[in-house]
């Protein structure tokens, strides 16, 4: 998502299309980029190649992440080790050789969404497009991949799920019947599967893309990536967005902490371990993983 670097007038756009933000999420913002600016590189799993998407299990003792692999993007974990520190990361058994980024822990600590080029048909063939799948790890390993069906999955991208506790799916999506471009997502868990898919209620949603949509466990706190799609506009950036009377805000920029002139993408909120986790990504080199604390204001606002 590399574009020329100008001026950063995102912010701007992004207010001007979606309307006014909460203040109280704007406050909240504000706290977060009040000096000391405590930025983190998470360097146990940044390499020199591009990395995306850290997550972590509940209990904090299971890593999952996608990184470039022979064929493509691949999916990754580590553990945490007896002694302290992490195994080296490796691909899961229930890969398969197809493009695969994207993963997300759910909240059981044991349930995988993730992002699949893997076939879909009788012929296996590789789809031209993503769709989200889902796995489960059980005491005698992982069952088999399940595709989460046509209630969710189209034709179009289906990228970086996120689950919140009550088992909404959310995700970013390039379906034609969107605001944008790129659209965040919903569909409500219905037994084993999951209900109508809708594009998020709200402000959020605009002309420009959204994407990488994370949720703390309610879903009243949501964080994102954005990007104005014109070849003149900056890179992508980090945005928070509030969930009042059941719509999602207007982007607050999540400011200077964690927004650059490079790129910044791929947030993850680590609610367990209060922390908002990102990629920043110098377009001349690689992406790594960074951290910054949540604030007690902005975990008042979830809660």
């Amino acid at each position: 998502m590399s574009k020329p670097l100008l001026a950063l007038t995102l912010p701007a756009l992004v207010t001007a299309c979606a309307g006014a933000a909460p203040p109280e999420l704007a406050a909240a913002v504000d706290e977060l980029n009040a000096a000391p600016c405590r930025v983190e590189k998470l360097t146990t799993w940044s390499t020199a190649g591009d990395e995306g998407r850290l997550v972590f299990s509940p209990d904090g003792r299971w890593a999952m992440f996608h990184r470039e692999g022979p064929a493509g993007l691949e999916l990754a974990e580590s553990r945490r080790l007896p002694g302290g520190g992490w195994s080296p990361p490796t691909r899961p058994t229930f890969a398969s050789d197809f493009l695969e980024f994207d993963p997300f822990i759910a909240l059981d600590g044991a349930t995988v969404y993730y992002t699949s080029f893997r076939p879909t048909t009788p012929d296996g063939a590789g789809r031209p497009d993503g769709d989200l799948w889902r796995v489960r790890r059980t005491a005698t390993g992982w069952t088999a991949p399940e595709h989460l069906g046509p209630t969710v999955n189209t034709d179009a991208n289906e990228f970086f799920p996120s689950v919140t506790a009550d088992g909404t799916l959310y995700w970013n999506s390039d379906r034609q019947d969107g605001v944008g471009a790129w659209d965040l997502w919903r569909a409500p868990r219905t037994g084993a599967g999951f209900g109508a898919a809708a594009p998020l209620p709200g402000d959020l949603n605009t002309a420009i893309w959204e994407f990488n949509p994370t949720l703390t466990p309610g879903g009243r706190l949501l964080a994102l990536g954005s990007l104005d799609p014109d070849p003149a506009a900056p890179y992508s950036d980090v945005f928070f967005s509030l969930r009042v009377a059941g719509e999602y805000s207007a982007a607050v920029d999540a400011g200077p902490c964690v927004n650059t002139e490079l790129e910044e993408y791929h947030p993850t909120i680590d609610w367990a371990r209060n922390r908002l986790i990102f990629v920043r990504r110098n377009p001349d080199t690689s992406g790594d993983f960074y951290a910054v604390p949540l604030t007690a204001a902005l975990r008042a606002l979830a809660e």
